[in-house]
């Protein structure tokens, strides 16, 4: 470091540099020019010592955004080297997610989802939109619904997923879970009265009773004109509905209540942390089986009032289990993916309002401070095209909400990319996003999901991608712009989707 600097004075101290231009354009300009060999491990060792702390501008705010030098070498071609900012090696999150146990994903194809869903059948149409895809929802209605689940999550919950984990450098869980895991509501969640009366056909509609407009809505029927233009009472569509309340009625809380117990404990044998998250909200806050029960193509009814009352009480609910199981649990993520991928620019039909989600977020983080302690991370997962908007708000405060983190997801969802530097180049957009919100904020920032898919079918027989050199940039990349990265999934039953397991 002397011979790099001399007494050190010209990069140290309080200074107004990105952390890109410190580590890349500082410290390992001196590393080259000094002809140094940045693969030597004394060389790497010398540049982790510069590091950087970046400050909130809230005196109450303990925590700081800390960041260290880094030399990366590239294992694919041109095998080059520089230098680059990384997250704190005590900070970093070095995580994968134990999804499709509480919420199983038909798509995972892992061990036992054949069992699952066998001679189950999603229907062809819901509230008049169109179903693609099972979901649990529809295992609910099958009458040995109870034990199917029990033993799926007997089968996939197992202690030695977290020792493999560990041995290959992972430090934090992320577990998914449905609000219908960790509470019992007395009712299914609230679906548009639109929705439910719209979507019945003239010649379909049956009578409710000849009674007035007040009476007929209290009674949960749908007062519309008919086809002759005249008001008229009629029964709702309560199919929708009915699928949610066999969701809620497959197991009792007490058995999920055991299977995420024995998570936690598993988890801490390792020397793992856990992040629950809220991956299935009441009424489902996008419109895809991973929220335990698809209800059609474009339905999606989170956004309603008591919809968002019951997620408040699963969060809390969450967080009195996350309290219950102290260090070992590393704080909660208050809602996986909200419908709106492609941001403000391109909002759709059905997209959900930020504004109304922002509102949310405060409702439930108060809540959940009346049971986790201020230092305990409550995590806002967002899209990257959505960051830019959240930049702008006015900022959750630690005095009035505590450490509050976000996360995002980086997906490609195209055709398949076999070239390595296309591949990298079709994140470079997302990447940029979040470096910016990382560095203009206060808030910190992690990946909570990315994939090494859609690059070949991941078979050794006839898939030729470098993984090896793709997961070496991306996750090096992803710590540049926050504080670590969570690869999806632990396992599943294409090599792509299940990395960790496949390896």
């Amino acid at each position: 470091c002397d011979r790099w600097f001399g007494d050190n004075v010209a990069v140290t101290g309080c200074r107004d540099w990105s952390a890109e231009h410190f580590c890349g354009g500082v410290v390992a300009k001196a590393v080259f020019d000094s002809k140094a060999n940045p693969r030597d491990d004394a060389v790497r060792r010398a540049v982790e010592q510069y590091e950087m702390v970046q400050g909130t501008g809230e005196a109450e705010n303990p925590f700081r955004k800390r960041m260290a030098c880094s030399m990366w070498c590239d294992f694919s071609e041109p095998y080059s080297c520089k230098g680059q900012p990384r997250a704190d090696a005590r900070a970093e999150l070095r995580g994968v997610n134990y999804g499709g146990r509480f919420v199983p994903e038909p798509y995972l194809s892992t061990e036992g989802l054949d069992r699952l869903f066998a001679g189950v059948s999603a229907p062809q149409g819901v509230l008049g939109r169109p179903v693609r895809h099972k979901s649990l929802c529809d295992v609910g209605a099958a009458d040995d619904a109870a034990k199917r689940m029990a033993d799926f999550l007997d089968l996939n919950v197992r202690e030695e997923h977290f020792a493999r984990m560990a041995e290959q450098g992972f430090n934090t869980v992320r577990l998914p879970l449905g609000y219908w895991n960790v509470i019992d509501p007395a009712h299914g969640p609230a679906i548009s009265r639109a929705a439910m009366c719209d979507s019945i056909p003239f010649a379909k509609r049956n009578d409710c009773g000849s009674i007035d407009e007040a009476t007929c809505e209290a009674k949960g029927c749908c007062w519309q004109m008919d086809e002759w233009r005249k008001p008229r009472c009629f029964f709702s569509d309560s199919a929708a509905n009915q699928r949610y309340v066999d969701l809620q009625g497959i197991l009792p809380l007490d058995v999920y209540s055991r299977q995420i117990d024995k998570v936690f404990r598993f988890a801490a044998n390792a020397g793992l942390r856990v992040l629950l998250d809220l991956h299935g909200a009441p009424g489902g806050q996008t419109d895809n089986a991973f929220t335990g029960c698809h209800q059609g193509e474009g339905n999606l009814f989170f956004d309603l009032a008591p919809n968002k009352e019951l997620a408040v009480e699963a969060l809390s609910a969450m967080a009195g289990i996350c309290a219950r199981h102290g260090d070992t649990c590393f704080g909660i993520e208050l809602l996986n993916e909200p419908r709106g991928a492609l941001g403000p620019e391109l909002m759709a039909d059905g997209d959900l309002s930020r504004t109304s989600l922002l509102a949310f977020y405060k409702t439930a983080i108060k809540e959940i401070r009346n049971i986790l302690p201020w230092d305990k991370p409550v995590v806002i997962m967002e899209w990257p095209a959505w960051l830019p908007w959240w930049q702008m708000q006015e900022p959750l405060t630690f005095k009035e909400y505590g450490r509050v983190m976000f996360s995002s997801h980086l997906y490609y969802t195209g055709p398949s990319v076999a070239d390595q530097a296309a591949a990298r180049a079709k994140h470079e957009k997302d990447l940029k996003i979040l470096g910016d919100f990382y560095a203009f904020t206060r808030y910190a920032l992690f990946v909570s999901e990315y994939a090494l898919s859609g690059h070949g079918s991941g078979s050794p027989v006839d898939d030729m991608f470098d993984y090896n050199g793709f997961a070496n940039w991306f996750v090096h990349a992803l710590n540049r712009h926050g504080t670590g990265s969570m690869v999806w999934n632990f396992d599943a039953g294409f090599c792509a989707w299940g990395p960790v397991a496949a390896r």
